[in-house]
């Protein structure tokens, strides 16, 4: 399913309560929204969190099959063919159970290790749920994601670009 001018349901945390009773669509549903900041759409999917998970906002996300979504672990993962990687979105942290909108594509922002550089290939970085522009394994390379402003001293949010992210000879 594909919902069109979803902007109202971003960020926002649902229970099994809210599944169970209808509130959301099926998890694996898409979603377009406009852009909050700049111009453009973005394109969101709905997720489950997996079991021990704790997502913040921005923070860089492995989507299983069955869209359950993790932690994008730190440093090289071990990378499987249908696993897509989404940034979470989410006004709270969101644990076990909860279900989240993710974004695939569009103007974002993602946590970003310090003093990470924009435009340039992106990588997971010491931080699980992070990304970091210090490659020092092909296996760890990011696609379809990049930063548009640097990360600073502090690292935290930053601006980028999502373009259905995925490892890199995993699109």
């Amino acid at each position: 399913m594909y919902i069109i001018g979803m902007s109202g349901a971003i960020g926002t945390v649902y229970t099994e309560d809210d599944f169970t009773k209808g509130k959301i669509p099926n998890v694996g549903t898409r979603g377009l929204a406009p852009a909050a900041v700049g111009s453009g759409t973005q394109e969101f999917i709905l997720c489950k969190v997996a079991a021990s998970q704790n997502l913040v906002k921005g923070q860089l996300v492995t989507v299983s099959a069955s869209y359950v979504a993790t932690v994008a672990v730190a440093g090289a993962p071990a990378v499987t063919v249908r696993q897509m990687l989404a940034v979470a979105v989410c006004t709270v942290t969101a644990s076990v159970s909860q279900y989240i909108w993710c974004q695939i594509w569009g103007v974002g922002q993602v946590l970003a290790s310090t003093a990470a550089d924009a435009n340039v290939i992106l990588t997971h970085g010491s931080t699980a749920g992070n990304v970091d522009d210090t490659v020092a394994t092909a296996s760890a390379v990011i696609a379809g994601i990049f930063l548009t402003a640097s990360s600073g001293a502090s690292g935290g949010l930053t601006a980028c670009i999502l373009n259905y992210p995925a490892y890199e000879g995993y699109h």
